[in-house]
């Protein structure tokens, strides 16, 4: 008899790039007979609700857990834990991991709370004190003032090893963390949402049903699945200022990535183990990118075909992530003597780039995995020990997966994309740099002193761009640096923090007194008055301070 576990997932976020109706369209037109394209796009990140996971070593079975201690999982060495976090209900607690509050700008900007409209019906992950696990949820819907509607997707992946060797067996550790917010409407349809069985043999696999044996449609288009209805991605409406407030485990620690404007964040701790996140930004525009050349004239160039070759084939595929590391090493060779050591995608296919002619306005966040980061010597300051570090943000097509890195003294980034935007007008670029203030003080060994900044563009040719730069006044022990309007290819962004000396504070003036002699002071003598006194033929002379003549006599 087959078991039917009670996991429901819809993998379409895994499949393809979830895509407007523009963009579908777009890339259903792209050429195939005799071209190679390559292209990079943004995705949506995580599923859409949680999902526990794991392959047993001896049968190689893929097994999907209702629970971390679901019995179905108990020959499991390892499990992977992707959980949707769930919005804040009236019963959470401090120590619950949950959204508290959605926020969108009016017109004029000003942050106003949304409504929370619903969570995806989907079954619940149970919380597992022993693995240290939360609760996990499915994407939740919001509604504005307006009526429009915004799925919040954030996702935290957890690893469990149970082998008796690792650091602290059985017990979950964060491996990664997304969180997305996407601006859609319902299409109505026979939509049925994936769900997962098991074979008579034990393996499981995900099969879509209808009860009746009518046809469905897969929805790959679709942001998510509900019964009946397909959330369909829209576009944010320009500079959309968002803000997303979130009870979260403590152990997401690190560097982020996001994509948004003039983000800012806040970091406050609610229990031992978790922290309450504020992140702050608006929507903006990342150009689609892609190369389009002829298969001939990637076989003439050994750069481009590493690159195609690389990537699976002729045809790349849309999901390549932005924040790949090949985009930027490892496309020849991984020996560090090699010259070609540190050549990626963007060294071979950054002057064929051009913006597909759709928009592409996003709003999101991600964890940048170390293992994931360039090679680089990177500080002792950016150890994750240090909690969450900061958060880099730019509208560039194509960045780099790692933290700044520092270079002679100037905290470096690298960035690529098309000159030109979806609108084919001259693209304008830009770079935010969030970074807790003790960790840029701990990078330059500066005081609790006023820093100050500066920041340079130097473009794909060696020539530096004039750029407006920023420093924010440090807030809530976070610093903020910005840099605008510079264009691309593959333009690099040159930090340097600078303080000045601080000077010793001279020493008080102290007036001395005047020079005694050892010897005591004599005490002065009072002046001695004489007067003269009579008394019949007598007379007599009386001296003193203050004479007086004696009675019977007369001062004469």
């Amino acid at each position: 008899m087959k078991r039917l576990i009670s996991v429901l997932i819809t993998i379409t976020a895994l499949i393809l790039p979830v895509a407007t109706p523009a963009q579908a369209a777009w890339q259903m037109n792209q050429p195939v007979a005799g071209m190679s394209s390559f292209v990079f796009q943004d995705t949506e990140f995580g599923l859409n609700n949680s999902q526990i996971f794991g392959r047993d070593n001896v049968s190689g079975k893929q097994l999907y857990c209702s629970a971390v201690d679901d019995p179905h999982c108990a020959s499991l060495k390892a499990l992977m834990l992707n959980l949707v976090v769930p919005p804040c209900t009236a019963s959470s607690k401090p120590s619950d991991m949950c959204i508290k509050s959605v926020e969108f700008g009016d017109s004029s900007g000003t942050l106003k709370q949304v409504t929370l409209d619903h969570e995806i019906d989907m079954p619940k992950i149970p919380a597992n004190a022993k693995a240290k696990t939360p609760e996990g949820g499915a994407i939740s819907v919001w509604k504005d003032d307006a009526g429009k509607l915004y799925g919040v997707q954030i996702s935290i992946r957890y690893n469990i090893d149970y082998s008796p060797g690792t650091f602290e067996p059985g017990t979950a550790y964060v491996f990664s963390f997304n969180a997305t917010v996407i601006p859609f409407t319902y299409l109505s349809g026979n939509y049925i949402p994936l769900r997962v069985h098991t074979l008579a043999d034990g393996n499981d696999f995900f099969e879509s049903f209808s009860k009746d044996g009518t046809p469905f449609d897969r929805g790959f288009d679709c942001a998510w699945i509900e019964q009946g209805k397909c959330a369909m991605r829209s576009e944010f409406p320009k500079n959309r200022k968002v803000a997303l407030t979130m009870q979260m485990d403590n152990r997401i620690t690190g560097w982020l990535f996001g994509r948004m404007g003039d983000a800012s964040v806040s970091v406050e701790p609610l229990t031992s183990e978790i922290n309450s996140i504020r992140i702050e930004g608006n929507s903006i525009q990342v150009p689609i990118s892609y190369a389009e050349l002829k298969t001939s004239e990637v076989a003439a160039d050994k750069a481009l075909s590493a690159a195609f070759i690389n990537c699976g084939g002729r045809d790349c595929p849309v999901e390549r992530p932005q924040g790949d590391r090949l985009n930027w090493q490892y496309l020849y060779t991984q020996n560090p003597d090699d010259p070609n050591f540190n050549v990626g995608y963007v060294d071979a296919l950054a002057k064929y780039l051009k913006a597909a002619p759709v928009e592409n306005s996003r709003w999101d966040i991600t964890g940048m995995t170390p293992g994931n980061w360039r090679v680089a010597r990177w500080p002792a300051c950016f150890d994750a020990k240090n909690g969450l570090i900061g958060i880099i943000s730019t509208n560039a097509s194509i960045y780099d997966p790692s933290p700044p890195e520092l270079v002679d003294g100037f905290m470096t980034y690298k960035v690529a994309g098309p000159h030109n935007g979806f609108d084919n007008a001259e693209f304008k670029g830009s770079y935010e740099l969030n970074m807790k203030s003790d960790t840029a003080r701990c990078l330059y060994g500066f005081s609790k002193a006023p820093v100050s900044a500066t920041i340079s563009i130097t473009s794909g040719d060696g020539s530096v761009q004039n750029v407006a730069t920023t420093l924010l006044t440090e807030k809530n022990g976070w610093m903020k640096l910005s840099a605008k309007n510079f264009t691309f290819s593959v333009p690099t962004i040159r930090i340097k923090l600078t303080q000045e000396a601080v000077k010793a504070p001279a020493e008080p003036v102290v007036e001395k007194p005047a020079a005694t002699s050892s010897a005591p002071a004599k005490p002065i003598a009072p002046k001695s008055i004489a007067i003269k006194c009579k008394k019949g033929s007598v007379t007599k002379k009386i001296v003193g301070a203050k004479p007086v003549c004696p009675k019977g006599y007369k001062k004469v």
